[in-house]
């Protein structure tokens, strides 16, 4: 094996390290993130000139600084698709029951090759039968061994995996009760569990092709630029 092809799989193999640590892959320097969507509605009206209120789905989130920031998060969302929200008094045509979360993660070990260096590296040296010399590529004082192959041993990488979701249901007010009409389940997993970061491509993956045919589960996926 030649000393570029040496090189080129070592750079390879520190890549995909890279990835399984960070749980994303990246394309143009934008990690990459998806999600699974299942829904399931009886919605016969879709159109989008209504008035939506959306609402917290436990007691608990009903004074949340954090259910207020994510909620407006949502409501940019149906804004987007052509909903405006409900103001004065009155009932909204749709009421929306919002809920998100985040498990607290499971270990996941994988096993990995990595290269094994210095076995022998001297000038004029011999391991292995691999005869090794030394030339500068990266530094003078430090020159690089060339002219063989470094061994390759394995390395143990051990990360945490969570799981978040996103839970959406959609009711018309029907007098003095509501009438669920739809529900729309979305689940991510990754090595990420902040939740400011993530909301934002969640969201935006859930609403692709909303309110999408009922019955059916997708994966999707999109860009994601934050930082974990």
């Amino acid at each position: 094996m030649s000393c570029l092809s040496t090189l080129m799989r070592c750079v390879g193999l520190v890549v995909a390290l890279g990835l399984l640590l960070s749980g994303c892959a990246t394309t143009a320097g934008a990690a990459r993130i998806s999600a699974d969507i299942s829904v399931f509605h009886e919605m016969t009206d879709f159109s989008r000139d209504k008035a939506i209120a959306v609402m917290p789905w436990k007691e608990s989130q009903k004074d949340s600084l954090e259910f207020k920031a994510f909620k407006t998060l949502l409501e940019q969302q149906f804004r987007a698709q052509g909903y405006r929200l409900h103001e004065g008094a009155g009932q909204p045509d749709l009421v929306v029951f919002f809920d998100y979360g985040i498990d607290s993660g499971t270990q996941q070990t994988s096993v990995l090759p990595s290269p094994q260096f210095g076995a022998s590296p001297y000038p004029g040296g011999y391991a292995g039968g691999i005869h090794y010399r030394f030339s500068p590529i990266f530094s003078n004082s430090y020159p690089m061994p060339i002219g063989g192959s470094p061994a390759f041993g394995s390395t143990v990488v051990t990360s945490t995996l969570f799981t978040r979701y996103v839970n959406i249901d959609i009711a018309i007010p029907d007098g003095s009760s509501l009438k669920k009409v739809y529900e729309g389940r979305l689940k991510s997993r990754g090595n990420c569990s902040k939740l400011t970061q993530l909301m934002p491509p969640l969201l935006e993956m859930f609403f692709f092709e909303f309110p999408r045919a009922s019955g059916q589960t997708k994966t999707e996926s999109t860009n994601w630029a934050g930082v974990c």
